[in-house]
């Protein structure tokens, strides 16, 4: 479920941010799941996840067993200057607020990681049940 969330997150930002250098680049080729280990391209978005939280509800009548999860959601806006980086940052915060993916996104925030990088972290709430 962890991966369907970053995946989605990523997807979702790749279908609506622009690359500010080239309208023309296609978002997978600068927004992706995880660092590249290659010489990095700025502007750059990484979207991580973890789950931080479960809990399970069993229902005694119909033996259904829910599950609650709780994803901690990590996208980094790295870019080669600060002013590019916070309007990144500050488009990504924006489209999360107004996105409609499923989950519920909780706990948004946009702290600076370093010069180049910002992180723009929430938390994600969804649930999954069977028998």
């Amino acid at each position: 479920m962890l991966e369907d969330v970053v995946l989605t997150v990523r997807d979702y930002l790749r279908e609506n941010l622009t690359n500010p250098n080239d309208p023309n680049v296609a978002g997978d080729s600068w927004i992706f799941t995880a660092y590249h280990s290659h010489e990095p391209m700025y502007p750059m978005i990484t979207v991580e996840g973890e789950i931080v939280n479960t809990k399970h509800y069993r229902d005694l009548e119909d033996g259904l067993v829910l599950s609650e999860f709780v994803a901690h959601v990590k996208v980094k806006v790295w870019s080669n200057t600060v002013k590019q980086r916070d309007e990144l940052a500050d488009s990504v915060v924006q489209l999360l607020l107004s996105a409609e993916l499923g989950y519920t996104i909780a706990n948004t925030s946009n702290r600076e990681k370093s010069p180049n990088c910002r992180i723009v972290e929430f938390k994600v709430h969804f649930i999954e049940g069977g028998v």
